[in-house]
């Protein structure tokens, strides 16, 4: 037989390997990439801060007080709220137990005029005392709601600078 019969070809090459599909390894790798980075949104995500649920609970309480006219609750939920963000700022321990003029000078201490030692911070302090047929009207209701927004902002002032 001669070579110039023989049905031979020229060596050929494979084709060029493409960036399509890609490999499982890549699939992976993209899979760990993408629940990396969902996970690190979730945790460096900021919570509502305690300032900000007092207001959302305390503009939760004034729909209520404008619904069913109920002091008793709208001076309950009030001072609760007032508790839970002191105790959030201090501890626990600080304030769960206070009660009285001890809780109505701890109110009254970062402002002005000592607010929660008159009318209608007296109020606030007495509220679990109170019988339910507690009355109020629309102006004291709103200007206790207006002094407790102001002490929660001056609870998020002083947990918010830095400490000596």
């Amino acid at each position: 037989m001669n070579s110039g019969e023989l049905p031979l070809r020229d060596i050929h090459l494979p084709n060029a390997v493409g960036w399509w599909p890609l490999a499982p390894g890549w699939w992976l790798l993209l899979a760990l990439l993408i629940v990396g980075v969902v996970a690190l949104v979730f945790l460096l995500r900021k919570p509502p801060g305690t300032a900000k649920l007092a207001r959302m609970a305390m503009a939760a309480q004034w729909r209520a007080w404008e619904h069913n006219r109920n002091a008793r609750a709208l001076l309950v939920g009030l001072s609760q709220t007032l508790r839970r963000v002191a105790m959030a700022a201090d501890g626990r321990d600080a304030h769960a137990s206070v009660t009285g003029e001890r809780w109505r000078a701890f109110l009254n201490e970062p402002m002005a005029d000592a607010p929660f030692s008159s009318h209608p911070g007296t109020l606030l302090v007495d509220a679990i005392y109170r019988p339910n047929d507690t009355t109020l009207s629309d102006d004291d209701a709103a200007a206790l709601l207006s002094l407790c927004r102001e002490r929660v902002a001056q609870f998020e002032r002083t947990t918010t600078e830095p400490r000596p």
